[in-house]
């Protein structure tokens, strides 16, 4: 079997765990510098990428809750996100202030794990419907990564 990536072998395994954790954009900018400077195989660097986090991330939960009554107000704060974030808020904030001001004030935010890429997955609810959202954070505590979908109705009941 050919590999996808051809490298020296003491260098195989910093590069398995570069294309690795490529998927997650954020995390592998911060890293790549680090990793791409190994001449040999360094532990701490392989230690440091395969760290994995089952926290959330400090300030996500009053990200989510800013992000969601900016683009619920149409006034969100771009400072707080990466260019590229503000960018897509900015470009599709007509749709999003519509869906999201539907839903009305948040009532809560809720860390429900960190996903399979790294982001920090959230809940939050309205008096009458839910919003999920999964976000990273960069050092500077900017949204540089952030996925939601629309507002879900709460189930009614019977």
């Amino acid at each position: 079997m050919t590999p996808d990536l051809e490298v020296d072998e003491t260098l195989a395994f910093p590069a398995a765990m570069r294309e690795i954790v490529a998927s997650n954009p954020a995390k592998y900018a911060a890293l790549k510098t680090d990793v791409a400077s190994q001449s040999t195989e360094d532990g701490l660097v392989e230690a440091g990428l395969l760290k994995l986090r089952n926290e959330p991330q400090p300030g996500g939960d009053a990200a989510v809750r800013s992000l969601f009554s900016g683009m619920a107000s149409g006034k969100p704060d771009y400072a707080q996100m990466s260019d590229e974030v503000a960018k897509r808020i900015k470009d599709g904030l007509d749709l999003f202030q519509t869906d999201m001001s539907k839903a009305g004030e948040a009532e809560s935010v809720k860390f429900t794990g960190v996903g399979p890429a790294g982001l920090d997955n959230y809940e939050l609810k309205t008096a009458t419907s839910t919003v999920r959202f999964a976000v990273y954070l960069g050092a500077d505590g900017k949204i540089v990564v952030a996925n939601f979908g629309p507002p879900q109705p709460l189930p009614s009941l019977p």
